[in-house]
C-alpha cells in the first residue's frame, strides 16, 4: 500500500494560500493604479475645460475691444487718427458710450486686462499695404490685447488685429 505523508499536503496548502495572498495584493495594487489614473485624467479634463473657458473669454472680450475702437472710429475718425502709435489705450465703456483711457481702468472678471494698439499702415505705389512705402492716412492698424493670469501662475495674452479706415472720408 503506498502512504503519502501528511505534511505534504499541508504544506502545499500553506503554498497556495500565500499565492492566494499575492495575487489580492496585485489586484489591489492594479485597482490602485486604475484609480489613481482615472482621478489623474478628471483633474486634466478639468483644467482643460477651465482653460478654454479663459481663453473663450480673452477672444470675446478682444472682439469686444476691436468693436469698440470701431463704435470710437464712427463718432469721428480724429477720435482713433489722433492716438498715438503703438500706445496702449484701455477701452471702457462710461454712461453707454465707449471711450478711450490712458491709463488702466484695472481687471475685467477679477483676472483680464485688455488695451488696444494702433499703428500705421504704408502703402507701396500700387495701393498695397507693405512694410514700407508711404503712410495711408485713412487707414489705421488696430490691435486688441488680451492679458491674463492663469491658474498655476502662467500669464498669457492673445492679440486680434484688424485694419479700420475712414470710411466716412471717401
Amino acid at each position: 500500500m503506498f502512504h503519502v505523508p501528511c505534511s505534504m499536503f499541508h504544506g502545499e496548502a500553506r503554498g497556495e494560500r500565500g499565492l492566494g495572498i499575492i495575487e489580492v495584493i496585485v489586484v489591489i495594487a492594479l485597482i490602485a493604479s486604475v484609480f489613481v489614473a482615472v482621478l489623474q485624467l478628471a483633474f486634466f479634463e478639468r483644467r482643460s475645460q477651465n482653460l478654454a473657458q479663459q481663453d473663450t473669454v480673452a477672444y470675446i472680450l478682444a472682439r469686444e475691444a476691436l468693436e469698440a475702437t470701431r463704435t470710437i472710429r464712427d463718432d469721428g475718425w480724429e477720435n482713433v487718427s489722433n492716438l498715438s502709435f503703438d500706445t496702449p489705450y484701455y477701452p471702457i465703456l462710461n454712461s453707454e458710450v465707449w471711450e478711450f483711457s490712458s491709463s488702466n481702468p484695472g481687471s475685467i472678471e477679477d483676472i483680464y486686462t485688455r488695451w488696444i494698439e494702433v499703428s500705421e499702415v504704408l502703402r507701396d505705389g500700387s495701393g498695397n499695404i507693405s512694410p514700407s512705402g508711404s503712410s495711408d492716412e485713412d487707414t489705421l492698424l488696430v490691435r486688441a490685447y488680451v492679458n491674463w493670469t492663469m491658474s498655476g501662475g502662467n500669464s498669457r495674452t492673445i492679440q486680434l488685429e484688424a485694419y479700420l479706415t475712414n470710411w466716412q472720408g471717401y
